[in-house]
């Protein structure tokens, strides 16, 4: 609960600006003489609205269900199946757990990952 408040407070101003100026932006388009794109931006900009709407209330209450089945170490497709602390450990990425710690071994090196890391990390 307090970790998607802090989430909350810390992006949601931004979220908030990002949503406002575009929904002012495509506002703005409704004034253009080109009647396609002035029929364009009106529903755009509702649009934009809605999905700003549903981020701040549906899908941060669907984060808070998410985050409390994880705590309490419920499988994801599942949520009816608890996992004991062996089942944990044999899924390597759930529960946000690496596959180095979880095998007890190195993590299998793929190449394309390499390469992204390498050169496309530094952008």
């Amino acid at each position: 609960d307090e970790r998607l408040g802090l989430a909350l407070a810390r992006a949601g101003s931004t979220i908030t600006v990002t949503s406002v100026t575009s929904t002012v932006a495509f506002l703005t388009g409704y004034f253009v003489d080109f009647p396609a794109l002035a029929f364009f931006c009106v529903p755009a900009s509702m649009c934009i609205m809605m999905v700003y709407f549903l981020q701040m209330t549906l899908f941060a209450a669907c984060l808070l269900l998410d985050a409390r089945r994880a705590k309490d170490r419920r499988l994801d497709c599942c949520p009816c199946v608890v996992l004991t602390d062996d089942q944990v450990y044999r899924v390597p990425r759930m529960l946000g757990r690496e596959p180095s710690n979880a095998m007890g071994g190195k993590a299998r090196v793929r190449p394309l990952q390499v390469c992204v890391n390498k050169h496309w990390a530094r952008i």
